[in-house]
């Protein structure tokens, strides 16, 4: 998490801070630093066999992740990884509430029809008869442009839907143990945690 350059006298020794990835306190340990080890050449690859773990840890002990963060991953070589291997991250599985309004014509007679808005909430289903409209504001619905009915409430209802795991961003392995490695995340689409499963791509 940080490296010192030290001076002893006698019994105690006066640490300088050179660098490090987060807050230092009274009770962290200190040992001697190795040589430093240059990181091999990456050669991105898929891994020769099926691996699946998760994100267990993060460099600084952040929660979010993104681009070029650094990661410890949960399989190692005992698991088949070496580096340059490519893991897929992917989003849990996760369940969704939509708002389900059901509307009718305000007048006898009156069919239901599209409404023109712009205006969106992407967890909102109108429905009027047998046709449904998903991610309408029904405020914008109800005072759609001329030559449309205004519409008036029916019921609400919830309506629950599972999204599947997903594929959330990308990283490469750049140093291998037996049971866990360091991953450069290379591609975010959105922001990544720890827990997330790390998988071979095409798994």
């Amino acid at each position: 998490m940080a490296d010192t350059r030290g001076r002893n006298y006698d019994q105690i020794a006066k640490l300088e801070m050179l660098s490090s990835t987060e807050e230092a306190g009274p009770g962290d340990r200190l040992i001697p630093k190795n040589a430093e080890i240059g990181l091999p050449s990456l050669y991105p690859q898929r891994p020769r066999q099926a691996v699946a773990g998760h994100i267990v840890s993060t460099l600084g002990n952040i929660n979010e992740l993104s681009l070029m963060s650094v990661v410890v991953v949960s399989v190692g070589s005992a698991d088949g990884l070496q580096v340059g291997d490519m893991l897929n991250i992917l989003r849990p599985e996760k369940t969704t509430v939509t708002s389900v309004e059901s509307v009718r014509p305000a007048f006898a007679g009156s069919s239901c029809r599209p409404p023109i808005a712009e205006s969106k909430i992407v967890h909102t289903r109108i429905i009027c008869g047998a046709q449904s409209w998903l991610g309408l504001n029904l405020a914008k619905f109800q005072s759609a442009g001329s030559g449309f009915s205004p519409y008036r409430p029916a019921y609400l209802r919830g309506e629950f839907n599972t999204l599947p795991e997903d594929v959330s961003g990308q990283l490469i392995v750049f140093r291998v143990f037996r049971r866990v490695s360091y991953a450069l995340v290379l591609e975010s689409i959105r922001a990544l945690h720890r827990n997330d499963r790390v998988v071979s791509p095409g798994v």
